[in-house]
């Protein structure tokens, strides 16, 4: 499975040469499988207050926006454009299927909870961070000691997690 994931890469070739360098697009990652909602449904619920969305356009540079949308709205932007919607296994009981961390879990795999932007949050802000994060995540036996603190820009937590990856990957 693991391989149909990366596009025939083993976990080492993707480490090496896309993580975090350029992006890797993968068809037919997941064989069979042709989505959870229609076009209409997930701009249906790009418009509901409840449901955080975004709106991503690249009509001269990249700009974006935050929902809730009005489809005539929508309707009338400039393409290239995407939408896209948070939480999604929140709102779509048929989403809480493909949760990744339960799927990686059943499947014998190890998972290593990354929190990011580690330099933008104070001390207060990450222990309150950490506990919606740990929370949320209880029932699936996350230990909150074993969450990594990462900024790409300071680099705290870089060695950390490469440790983390290479001992999943069975490295040195």
């Amino acid at each position: 499975m693991i391989s149909t994931l990366l596009g025939g890469l083993t976990p080492r070739q993707f480490l090496a040469e896309y993580w975090q360098k350029k992006p890797l697009l993968v068809r037919n990652a997941l064989p069979g499988f042709s989505g959870l909602l229609s076009r209409d449904d997930m701009l249906d619920l790009a418009g509901r207050d409840d449901v955080e969305s975004r709106f991503v356009s690249q009509t001269g540079g990249w700009t974006i926006s935050h929902g809730p949308f009005a489809r005539a709205a929508l309707r009338r932007k400039a393409k290239p454009w995407t939408v896209l919607v948070q939480s999604l296994n929140l709102v779509l009981p048929a989403a809480d299927e493909l949760f990744l961390w339960e799927f990686l879990r059943e499947h014998g795999r190890r998972v290593i909870p990354v929190m990011t932007k580690a330099d933008k949050l104070k001390r207060g802000e990450r222990s309150r961070q950490l506990k919606l994060f740990t929370g949320a995540l209880a029932p699936l036996g996350v230990d909150p000691g074993g969450v990594i603190w990462y900024s790409a820009l300071t680099r705290e937590g870089r060695e950390q997690l490469w440790d983390h990856l290479l001992a999943c990957l069975g490295g040195p």
